[in-house]
């Protein structure tokens, strides 16, 4: 776990059908939505870095970042 989880995972709301994937296989449940129904890391602390959220998006709209701050995937 790295004290930077949400600077590790970022959401792309371009891209984001809203379709909560990413909450349900979220096996900490850090994933929440905001009003417009846009997930978020509501804890980014108990992330554990599984990217089970980015693997099992349908739309590619997760980007993720090692823990040092390099692109593994932009979710562009």
């Amino acid at each position: 776990m790295s004290p930077n989880a949400e600077s590790i995972i970022k959401f792309n709301t371009g891209r984001c059908k809203k379709c909560g994937l990413c909450g349900y296989y979220c096996p900490q449940r850090v994933i929440d939505y905001n009003k417009e129904g846009y997930p978020y890391l509501k804890d980014p602390e108990k992330c554990k870095q599984c990217y089970l959220c980015f693997h099992r998006c349908p739309d590619f709209a997760l980007g993720v970042n090692n823990n040092y701050g390099e692109a593994i995937s932009t979710g562009q």
